[in-house]
Order: structure tokens, then sequence, then C-alpha cells
């Protein structure tokens, strides 16, 4: 009688056994199936950071360009400002040359 017991306690664990081992099995096929959801995920984040960079690097040209612009006004702005200055000078000389001669 305690052998047909035991041999029942032990098919009832093999039987549990069995359970957990296929539970285990579907809980690996789960986290499988979100890992290559993540790389997926990683892939794409790569293609965007890709793009990004390539977005600030062209970003990074136009204020180049405008930075190059920039001074070639200042330069500009300068010279005719020196010009404007030359003008009133003259402009001033010749009335006063005219109011004293």
């Amino acid at each position: 009688m305690a052998v047909m017991e035991r041999n029942r306690t032990e098919e009832r664990i093999d039987q549990l056994e069995a359970k957990v081992d296929w539970r285990f099995d579907e809980v690996d096929k789960q986290f499988d199936r979100i890992d290559r959801r993540f790389e997926q995920v990683d892939k794409q984040f790569e293609k965007v950071d890709k793009r990004f960079e390539q977005v600030d690097k062209q970003f990074d040209k136009v204020d180049k360009r405008f930075e190059a612009m920039e001074a070639r006004f200042d330069t500009m702005n300068n010279r005719l400002y020196a010009l404007h200055l030359t003008l009133i000078a003259g402009i001033l000389a010749a009335l006063a040359a005219a109011l004293f001669a």
C-alpha cells in the first residue's frame, strides 16, 4: 500500500514538474519574442540616430554659411559706415570752405 501511494505521489510530482517545465518553456518563448522586438526597436533607433546626425551635420554647414555671410555683412557695414563718415566730412569741409571763402 505504501509503495502504491509512493508511486502515485511520484507520478503526481512528475506531472507537476512537466507542467512547470512547459510553463517555463512558454515564458522563454515569450521572452524570446520580446527580445526580438527590442532588437527591431533598437535597429530603428539606430537608423533615427544616424538620420539626426546627418541633419545635425547639415545644420552645422548652414550655420557656418550664415556665420560667413554675417562676417561679410559686418565688413560691408563697416565700409559703408566709413564711407558715410568720409562723405559727411567732405560735405562739411565743402560747406566750411564755401562759408569762409
